[in-house]
Parts: C-alpha cells; sequence; structure tokens
C-alpha cells in the first residue's frame, strides 16, 4: 500500500513519527530540526509499506529501509547517485525501484543488496508495479509502458494508441487490466 510521501513527512515534521537514520557510524536520533536538514539533503519521491517495512526513495539514490514500521531508518546502498522515484515490493524480499534514465534496481534480499537491470530506455522510468516477483509494469513519459514477466531480464514495450495519451501522463496497474496508480502533469 503506497502512502504519499507528504503524508509521511508532515506526519514526522508534527511529531507523529520522528525516525532516526543510520549514517554510517551508528544510529542517530532525528529530531524536529534533524528531520529537516535531512529533507532539504534529500529529496523523497515515494514510499511503500510492506509489513513492518517501510521503505522511500528519493535523491540523490536515496534508498531508506525501516524494519520497525518507521520508528527507525537506516540507508540501504544501491541507488548510483541518481534520482529513485518510485519503489514497489512484492514481499519483505523482493522489490524494485525505478528512476532517471530508464534506471531499474532489483532486490530478492530486502534491499542488502540492490542489482541494476537493464530496461533498454533512456527515458525517466516514473512508477511501476509488480504483482508478483516476475510480472510487472514501468511507466514514464509520452505512453512509454514496458512489461516484463521474468522478474525484470526482458521487457516489452507496450503501447497507448496516440489519441488516448496526450504524452504528460501515465498508470501503473495492480493486477493484469486495471489501473492502480495514475497521474497527469495537465491535470486532466
Amino acid at each position: 500500500m503506497r502512502f504519499s510521501i507528504a503524508l509521511f513527512l508532515g506526519a514526522a515534521l508534527l511529531g507523529l513519527s520522528l525516525p532516526t537514520c543510520h549514517g554510517g557510524g551508528g544510529q542517530e536520533r532525528v529530531e524536529r530540526e534533524g528531520l529537516a536538514r535531512l529533507t532539504q539533503r534529500y529529496r523523497l519521491y515515494d514510499v511503500q509499506y510492506v509489513g513492518d517495512h517501510v521503505f522511500a526513495v528519493g535523491f540523490p539514490g536515496l534508498i531508506l529501509h525501516s524494519g520497525d514500521r518507521g520508528a527507525t531508518f537506516e540507508f540501504q546502498e544501491g541507488g548510483l547517485g541518481e534520482a529513485l522515484l518510485a519503489v514497489d515490493f512484492v514481499d519483505e524480499a523482493n522489490g524494485f525501484i525505478v528512476g532517471r534514465d530508464g534506471l531499474l534496481l532489483s532486490t530478492t534480499d530486502g534491499g542488502k543488496k540492490w542489482d541494476l537491470l537493464p530496461t533498454g530506455v533512456k527515458e525517466p522510468l516514473f512508477d511501476l508495479d509488480f504483482v508478483d516477483s516476475r510480472n510487472g509494469w514501468l511507466v514514464g513519459n509520452f505512453g512509454l509502458i514496458l512489461h516484463t514477466s521474468d522478474g525484470g531480464k526482458t521487457f516489452e514495450r507496450q503501447t497507448v494508441k496516440e489519441e488516448e495519451d496526450e504524452g504528460d501522463s501515465g498508470s501503473a496497474v495492480d493486477s493484469p487490466g486495471s489501473a492502480a496508480d495514475s497521474g497527469s502533469a495537465s491535470g486532466g
């Protein structure tokens, strides 16, 4: 289930949930001022909850993980310094992240190790949805839809009829044939 990152940050700034972040040398408590500094240094774009785990992604190459429902967070390696725009986990072990320049990352161990998977595109990928660890869709600019049925090893480009797409929106599917997430830059 996805929650708005603005809601997540708003709740944290109001003191409803103040996470800690791992900066390499042990965990330090991030109070309101510390959280504000963290959000000035990093841009957070997406968050996903799966069981007791929370994953958040952003820029530059930010991957945050919590194993205690957001009480504490730690940085995970693998972001490559790129803008990471969306995260989707199908269970606590198997997850995917998309970002700029056709970036797709995959993990099978809850984010301890992230692998870069080639998508064959250079356009930014804005959202994704996997129905299981093998079947998923990635969406980007100008009606770009990529489908995989082998966990991201290969992709099939799917198209939207030009008269149905104005080039500024995208959707990800929750199950074959049903839209789950969508957005539009023009408000339409």
